[in-house]
């Protein structure tokens, strides 16, 4: 043993002894000795550590020990581990221990290793309850257990029972914070958002789904428990593009095709599946899902259990990595846990460079509590003097402080809430509508009274209890009486606010108000309510005139007098005899146009639109009713007789605005109004009090022209195409044929099927147009006819081959094949034979052995095989058009023309 250093031992044992969990721990032991002097409880401590005993130790050395140990106790007094460090060497050596034999130490050390044991596998068995996940960062493990009192233990064998216990430790993981690439997110984000791709597996192994199980993603990158690597990005990219067409397969790739560009070797890949995994997961977390369910979910999403634990387990601490020491106690102070921050305050031994910071920390917390203790004192004198609203701001600050505090809570429920902050009583119908303020966190209690106003929930009527809403409606109030309402608040439906009243006199107005009119009067009918003495009904006329009627009996009035075609407005209000006099409800009103039978407008007719694209309307209608022209888009269901405001809007229908010009002569109506563009139906609708009545609907627009038209020819043919305007329309086309005019009318699935309109020898066709037609109604429409250039007749070129053949009779055979430069026509040629060593050049020099019409109107091949009977050589074979030169012939080499 090397010789006992003083200062090393006051600086490396007594000082960190001195304060702490080790310096509890040792006041722990010599109270249970001092009450039981035969106590073992000496054996949970490391005493070798303690007192600087080396193991093995010879006897010799510890009696060196012995008779330096004591005097540095006494020298280092004023450090409160040294006081009892000599106590305990006092206590040890009463139970008769010999401090100086070395199998003393020895029986020591295996009494303390069985209790280590003994106090490791029971602090484990607790701990693991606290990881559901069943794993633990090692040197989050290794501090938890130290701040218990288990020290001198390797790790390996830490780990070991953790193991047994059932709990895996793993490494701490440093987790990338890039997450998923920028020029990634929103196209991952795109196909994320499909259900069929639950995770970012689900599109890289596209073409390999029965591999997504126990992926790997953290140390290392494996699928199905084989490699997967950026090799299946490529495949996965060319599987997507031979899918079925979905939305979500074209977001898959969008996705792979620019995994492809931004990922360059095999960590960017796995970089992309961590952050992906560590942003669902974190997100899963961060919204209160419990670790083990987001662990399970990570599983049946095809990843492997120890990866998916230990990253949950990774994220679940908030920031990917602990925080412990001072870090800790700020943060438990900022996030409002006082509490906490002192426990762990209390259990830390400081590094030297950390006690300045420990000091001003350790005021603070006893700053705080003696805040918190204040807080309370000013919450109970509150309470005692009824002051609510001061009770409360205590608590909540207190609460503030120490958040964690659960009785700061229950204090803060036993206080009443405030009132609502108002109410207003308002009568509708037969009902009272009650509005006040709502604060989501409570709920309500409503009291009706008619002498009094209720002071508490018990005075009166109660009509609702423990309503979460701003409003209620009382649909059984006394009607012609005022009545009283107090809403009350409540956190608890047991501790109540004050009132906050209103009050109001229940007044219903008449209701179900109608009318009737002829020419020159008007029956006016009403529900009258059952407590109303009688009404008075007050008639507006169109110069401003007011008339007023009261009766005390009956439900109906009849007005006279009264001028065609004029407004008038008619109101009726009930009257109630109250204690304090008579009262009036609201009133009920409607407008009265005296008229006679409305019908429906059935002379539209319509003229224009002039060089400035006006249009006049003209029409003749009944007295007393107002006439709108809507616009309806074509083709048009619009009912017969009526309609609603609603059911033409519905319809697609728009007013038409009038502009200045218009008037009224005699019984016929004139409107202007500009053009507009498309074709509609204009129709009139006749206003009455129940919705519309339809008349006769005139078309009106201009359809609108084709666009992209082409004629082309293709031998004596003419082919036309077009592009289609929008809509369902028919073309008209037409031309002319020798002087004689011709049309055809196409529908669009002609036109499809035909692949453009044919004109059969149209070649030579003349005034070419195309119009587009609309018919409905009766009526038709086209637009203006648009002329159709005729373009020049391709110049046709045919190659062909001529192949001779002589029998074993001498007979003579050729076979004659044709190529086009362009399909759709017929060209005639004729096969001419000249006998003799010079070739022909026309069709005059030799003998017409056939007229061949080469026919590539279904393709650009033509093939003709003929029998020349004996014919003596030499001789020339010729093939030449007969269209005028329309045709350019290319002759084969002169060797396949003679034989």
């Amino acid at each position: 043993m090397a010789g006992f250093d003083a200062k090393k031992y006051r600086d490396t044992v007594l000082k960190p002894m001195s304060k702490g969990e080790g310096y509890e721990q040792l006041r722990e032991v010599l109270a249970e000795l001092r009450q039981d002097e035969r106590s073992t409880s000496y054996a949970r401590l490391d005493l070798n550590v303690l007192y600087d005993i080396p193991s093995p130790v010879k006897a010799e050395e510890l009696k060196a020990w012995k008779a330096q140990i004591v005097p540095a106790l006494n020298k280092s007094a004023q450090l409160p581990s040294a006081p009892l460090l000599k106590a305990l060497l006092d206590l040890l050596e009463k139970q008769g221990h010999d401090l100086t034999e070395p199998s003393f130490w020895g029986r020591l050390q295996d009494q303390r290793q069985k209790q280590i044991r003994t106090k490791l596998e029971e602090g484990l068995r607790q701990l693991r309850v606290e990881y559901p996940l069943g794993f633990v960062e090692s040197t989050e493990l290794l501090s938890r257990l130290s701040t218990v009192g288990i020290t001198g233990v390797t790790d390996k064998s830490i780990f070991h029972v953790a193991r047994e216990q059932g709990l895996q430790v793993f490494t701490k993981l440093q987790l990338d914070a890039t997450g998923v690439p920028d020029k990634l997110k929103s196209v991952w984000r795109a196909a994320a958002r499909h259900p069929e791709y639950r995770s970012v597996l689900d599109l890289l192994l596209l073409h390999r789904s029965e591999d997504i199980r126990d992926v790997q993603f953290l140390d290392q990158l494996t699928a199905g428990g084989g490699p997967f690597t950026l090799a299946d990005l490529d495949a996965a990219r060319s599987q997507s593009e031979r899918g079925q067409d979905t939305d979500a397969l074209q977001d898959a790739q969008k996705f792979l095709g620019a995994a492809k560009d931004v990922l360059q070797s095999q960590t960017d890949l796995q970089q992309l599946v961590l952050g992906t995994v560590i942003e669902w997961a974190g997100g899963q977390l961060g919204r209160g899902k419990p670790k083990l369910e987001v662990r399970e979910d990570l599983v049946r999403r095809g990843f492997h259990l120890d990866d998916a634990s230990r990253l949950v387990s990774t994220l679940s601490t908030g920031t990917h990595t602990a925080r412990t020491g001072l870090g800790t106690v700020r943060d438990k102070l900022g996030e409002g846990l006082l509490a906490e921050a002192s426990a762990a305050l209390t259990a830390m031994v400081p590094a030297e460079d950390e006690e300045n910071e420990y000091g001003i920390l350790s005021a603070r917390v006893a700053e705080l509590i003696e805040k918190k203790k204040g807080l309370l004192q000013s919450y109970h004198r509150a309470m005692a003097a009824r002051d609510f609203p001061s009770a409360l701001a205590a608590v909540t600050e207190a609460m503030r402080i120490d958040r964690a505090d659960d009785n700061l809570a229950a204090l803060q429920d036993s206080i009443p809430p405030a009132a609502p902050a108002s109410l207003a009583a308002r009568v509708e119908g037969t009902s009272v509508l009650l509005r006040w303020p709502q604060v989501e966190s409570l709920e309500y209690t409503v009291v009706r009274e008619e002498g009094s106003v209720p002071a508490t929930p018990q005075d009166g009527t109660v009509l609702a209890t423990r309503i979460r809403a701003g409003s209620y409606s009382d649909t059984a109030a006394p009607a012609g009486k005022t009545v009283n309402y107090s809403v009350f608040a409540s956190r608890d439906g047991k501790v109540f606010s004050g009132p906050r009243t209103d009050s109001i006199a229940v007044l219903p107005a008449p209701t179900g108000l109608t009318a009737s009119s002829d020419p020159t009067s008007a029956l006016i009918t009403w529900s009258r309510p059952a407590h109303a003495a009688g009404v008075v009904v007050t008639r507006l006329g169109p110069d401003g005139s007011r008339l007023e009627t009261e009766l005390a009996s009956g439900s109906s009035f009849r007005a006279t007098g009264l001028r065609t075609g004029a407004s008038y407005r008619f109101s009726v209000k009930a009257y109630y005899l109250l204690p304090d006099g008579r009262k009036f409800s609201e009133d009920a009103s409607l407008v009265v146009i005296p008229r006679g039978e409305a019908t429906a407008v059935a002379d539209l007719r319509l003229t224009g639109p002039d060089s400035d694209g006006i249009i006049r309307a003209t029409w003749n209608s009944a007295d007393g009713f107002d006439v709108e022209l809507w616009r309806f888009p074509l083709p048009n269901d619009l009912p017969p007789r009526r309609m609603t405001l609603q059911e033409a809007k519905a319809r697609g229908g728009q007013p038409i605005p009038r502009l200045p010009g218009g008037g009224k002569s005699g019984s016929e109506t004139r409107m202007l109004f500009k053009a507009f563009a498309g074709i509609n139906a204009v129709v009139p609708l006749t206003v009455d009090d129940a919705g519309f009545l339809v008349g006769n609907s005139v078309l009106s627009g201009s359809a609108p022209q084709p666009t992209a038209v082409l004629a082309e020819a293709f031998g004596d043919d003419l082919r036309v195409s077009w592009e289609w305007p929008q809509g369902d329309y028919i073309m008209e086309v037409a031309w002319e044929a020798a002087g004689v005019p011709r049309t055809r009318r196409v529908t669009r699935a002609r036109y499809r099927a035909d692949g453009g309109v044919k004109i059969v020898n149209g070649a030579a066709a003349d005034k070419l147009t195309i119009a587009t037609v609309i018919t409905a109604d009766g009526e038709r429409l086209a637009s203006n006819p648009l002329p159709v250039p005729l373009q020049a007749r391709p110049r046709l070129t045919v190659r062909y081959e001529v192949r001779i053949k002589r029998g074993f009779t001498g007979n003579v055979a050729c076979v004659v094949s044709a190529e086009s430069s362009a399909a759709g026509s017929a060209v005639e040629a004729a096969l001419v034979l000249k006998r003799g060593s010079i070739m022909p050049t026309s069709s005059a020099e030799g003998e017409l052995i056939e007229n061949l019409t080469l026919d590539f109107t279904a393709g650009t091949s033509s093939r003709h095989e003929l029998s020349l009977g004996k014919v003596k050589s030499p001789f020339w074979l010729s093939l030449f058009t007969q269209d005028n030169g329309e045709t350019t012939l290319i002759a084969p080499p002169t060797s396949q023309l003679k034989g």
